[in-house]
C-alpha cells in the first residue's frame, strides 16, 4: 500500500515535469524549423540576386555573417 502512494505521489511530482519537457521540446523543434526556412528564403533571394546582403538579413531576420556564409556556399558549388 505505501508503495503504491508513493508512486503516485512521484507521478503526481513528475507530471509537470514532463509537460515542461515536452513544451521544450516542441520549442526547439519550431526554432529549428524557422531557422531553416529562414536559410532556405536568403538563399533563393541570394539566387535571385535582386538584392543586397543587409536586405535579406533583415528580411530574414538572419545575421550579415550567416547570409554571407550562405552566399559564399553558393559560389563555391
Amino acid at each position: 500500500m505505501e508503495v503504491e502512494t508513493n508512486m503516485t505521489m512521484l507521478e503526481q511530482f513528475m507530471q509537470p515535469l514532463y509537460g515542461m519537457a515536452e513544451a521544450e521540446g516542441e520549442a526547439k523543434g519550431l526554432a529549428k524549423g524557422l531557422a531553416e526556412a529562414s536559410r532556405k528564403i536568403a538563399k533563393e533571394l541570394l539566387l535571385k540576386g535582386t538584392m543586397t546582403d543587409e536586405e535579406i538579413a533583415v528580411i530574414t531576420s538572419l545575421d550579415l555573417e550567416t547570409v554571407k556564409e550562405i552566399k559564399s556556399n553558393i559560389n563555391n558549388q
